[in-house]
């Protein structure tokens, strides 16, 4: 057999033998099979059992046993808490759900356990002492994972309360800690600008507005930051500029809008682009938006508006 022949041999012996260790040995059996529960996780499974049977009680206490065992399992100390909100044993799950989040501020679930709390003030309508008691927390987790969580609850609550300015304080904590500092900033400040504009405080509104939309970056390595109220926010700012007259930052806001092409407010932006070109007295760039909205989105919402515009500004005429 020739130099190369054997190689060839070689090569396909080991491509096989790599196949049977990944497919399995020879018997059926397979190498690849799940590694066997330990004996914290056989115990989280008891306890889980137990909480589907209806036995609340019992399950509550065998998760206790878990998180406070010598092998401390943290997902038992979260279910604890959870199951004593549904025996329910409202003044212990609270207890238990601020001693959770404060000993596990940085665990992925503890924003969970953060809302349950804010919930359940809510639902009893003890809104000023969930308020106080969320701030309490806060502070202890300052510079934790949760905090932002917990800080957001506490706004919430002010706003059940009526307490306005106290809700919009407690957000600008979140908005000031920075856009890539937590992970409710697009929320917080949303709230804050809806805050303002209930306000009928217009400059406020356009300043938070500007200071949201300057928060979307390009990013060569991952992709480009876009907040779930970008569209809006950009809608608004223009509808601020058409207030005040200003109808080349309007066109600008909303020609910038109209350019993308996902967004669910296109239509509406290319619309609010050939009124303001009208009030400029440019009726043939006026006519020119509304036939680009007719000709590339004929069945959105304002496609019908602009065919009714088209006839009525006599646009057919228009060069």
């Amino acid at each position: 057999m020739s130099g190369f022949m054997k190689s060839v041999e070689f090569v396909l012996l080991v491509v096989l033998s790599g196949c049977c260790l990944a497919c399995g040995a020879s018997d059926g059996t397979s190498v690849n099979r799940p590694s066997p529960l330990s004996p914290v996780e056989v115990a989280w499974e008891r306890a889980h059992a137990l909480e589907k049977d209806g036995n609340l009680e019992a399950a509550a206490s065998a998760f206790a046993a878990l998180c406070d065992g010598r092998d401390r399992y943290i997902r038992a100390c979260y279910d604890r808490c959870r199951v004593l909100f549904e025996l329910p044993d409202e003044a212990s799950a609270l207890q238990c759900a601020s001693g959770f989040v404060n000993a596990h501020p940085n665990h992925g679930l503890a924003p969970a356990m953060a809302r349950t709390i804010g919930r359940t003030w809510k639902l009893d309508a003890r809104y000023e002492e969930g308020a106080h008691a969320m701030g309490v927390i806060a502070a202890s987790v300052a510079g934790k994972d949760v905090w932002d969580s917990i800080v957001y609850e506490q706004a919430r609550l002010y706003r059940y309360a009526g307490r306005r300015d106290s809700e919009e304080a407690t957000l600008m904590k979140i908005v000031d800690h920075g856009r890539w500092g937590s992970q409710l900033w697009d929320n917080a400040i949303w709230r804050v600008i809806a805050i303002a504009n209930e306000k009928q405080n217009m400059e406020r509104e356009e300043e938070l507005l500007l200071q949201m939309l300057a928060a979307k970056e390009n990013s060569r390595w991952i992709a480009s930051y876009n907040s779930p109220y970008y569209d809006d926010a950009l809608f608004r700012l223009g509808e601020i500029y058409i207030s005040r007259n200003e109808l080349e930052r309007a066109f600008s806001v909303f020609k910038r809008l109209s350019g993308y092409d996902t967004s669910r407010l296109r239509d509406d932006a290319i619309l609010q682009c050939a009124q303001i070109r009208k009030r400029m007295a440019n009726m043939e760039a006026a006519c020119d938006e509304l036939r680009m909205l007719t000709e590339k989105m004929p069945d959105s919402s304002s496609a019908r508006d602009a065919k009714k515009l088209f006839e009525d500004w006599k646009c057919s005429e228009v060069k």
